[in-house]
Formats: structure tokens, sequence, C-alpha cells
């Protein structure tokens, strides 16, 4: 196994490990990071902002990924953090039912430029 470097190496950032999912498609992307436990995060709100934050601090909006799974509190955050510091210009992945592979979607929010 070789080391991943996740300043310059592609990574995608999982807000929440599901254990029942195969999310193993998704790894074409980049290495996997998992930011979060499967937690509820309606209790403790502000230590998930935090450690979402740190967790997110070396996100790089022209190689990374945001996979969205679990908590809808921590999917939201997470996306808010993220089109914060890449001025709403990041990558997201969705799931393609059909053909049971991620896609790479690419996110504009003019409001945030």
């Amino acid at each position: 196994m070789t080391a991943v470097d996740m300043t310059t190496d592609p990574v995608v950032y999982v807000t929440q490990v599901q254990p029942y999912l195969d999310i193993t498609d998704a790894e074409r992307f980049g290495y996997i990071f998992v930011l979060l436990p499967p937690i509820d995060a309606s209790h403790g709100l502000d230590l998930v902002i935090k450690q979402l934050e740190i967790g997110l601090g070396a996100f790089k909006p022209d190689k990374d990924h945001l996979l969205l799974l679990g908590d809808p509190l921590v999917m939201a955050v997470a996306a808010a953090i993220v089109a914060k510091r890449t001025q709403g210009s990041f990558n997201m992945l969705k799931y393609d039912k059909r053909r049971q592979v991620y896609k790479s979607i690419a996110v504009s929010i003019p409001s945030f430029t």
C-alpha cells in the first residue's frame, strides 16, 4: 500500500461512514477519507462542526470530491463548509443507481464567487 499525501493526492471526503453501503467505486476518484462515524449530529452540533472544519481543512476544489452520506445535518454542514472555503466551486460524487457507479458532479454556486 502506498502512502497518501492528502495535500496533493485526490481525496474523496465521505461525511459519515455507512457500514451497509459499498462505496468501493468511489475510490476511482481518490483516497477515501471518512470525516465522522455514524452519529446523530443534533446532539453536540458545535463539536460536529468543529470536526468537519478540521477534517475538510485540506479540501482541494480542483482534485477532491465530497461524498454526502449519513445524517442530513452533517451533509448540509459539510457542503456549507466546502462551499464557503472554495467560493462555491467544488466536486461532489453522486451514485448512479442504474449503472451502479459514482459519477463526478461539478458544483458552482454563483453567489459564492
